[in-house]
């Protein structure tokens, strides 16, 4: 039972070459050691999934193929021919607590030995481009799935187009039919007051308030739509900044 948990554990971790997630397997490798009904179960239910994955792929592989198809990029065709771009994200409006988010591209055959990646772990190139440029680092994780982690957040407003030349090759040799390229953008969400205090009962004629937005303001904008009111008759007032805390 040691030899083929051990076996597991090591294909995982040079799977996702990722130190955080080698205590998460030395903990299941620990509770399988002490529960070995547990591990017979693991073991008969990933065998089982193997065989099942095998058997598809070797009678059946156009069912095979519709498969990864089905988790194609949006709007790619995938090519049994060619090497794909099976995973590209983010695409689209991204919000603002995503705004370091990786862009992550996912080709369906091996890009990169692992070997290779060992040899230069901290001088990784990636296989794709982005306009505009921003500074940060390329990451693999494993041999198919490729990432650009920005070391400042991505701008809001501002649209970053991904592309993947056609001259990737796989190691089979494959390569991209066409050029495949997708964009984001930091979607930045409308102005709003979020609260107001006091916000009802009586007030003292010299009362301060206290307006909150979602964001940053410029006083003098603000004090462009701003009005105090009763009834007809308006009322002249001042502005500041709340003072910073230190």
């Amino acid at each position: 039972m040691k030899t083929y948990l051990q076996i597991i554990i090591s294909f995982f971790q040079e799977l996702f070459q990722k130190e955080r997630l080698k205590s998460i397997f030395h903990q299941i490798e620990n509770y399988l050691k002490t529960h070995p009904r547990v591990f017979i179960a693991v073991i008969s239910a990933a065998g089982l999934g193997i065989g099942l994955a095998y058997v598809y792929a070797t009678s059946r592989p156009a069912l095979a193929f519709s498969l990864v198809q089905a988790a194609a990029a949006p709007g790619q065709e995938l090519d049994p021919d060619a090497l794909n771009v099976v995973l590209a994200s983010p695409r689209g409006n991204i919000s603002l607590g995503d705004q370091k988010k990786e862009i992550v591209v996912m080709f369906d055959h091996p890009v990169v030995p692992l070997s290779r990646l060992e040899e230069n772990a901290g001088d990784t190139k990636g296989v794709f481009r982005f306009e505009p440029k921003v500074e940060g680092r390329f990451r693999w994780y494993g041999s198919k799935i490729c990432a650009f982690i920005p070391a400042s957040p991505w701008q809001p407003g501002k649209e970053y187009t991904v592309m993947v030349p056609r001259s990737t090759m796989a190691l089979n040799k494959k390569k991209l039919k066409k050029d495949f390229s997708f964009s984001f953008k930091v979607k930045v969400p409308g102005l709003k007051v979020t609260s107001v205090y006091p916000s009802s009962g009586r007030i003292e004629y010299t009362q301060q308030f206290d307006v909150y937005f979602n964001f940053p303001v410029e006083l003098g904008q603000v004090k462009k739509h701003l009005r105090i009111s009763s009834g007809s008759k308006t009322y002249p007032f001042t502005m500041k900044h709340p003072p910073v805390s230190k």
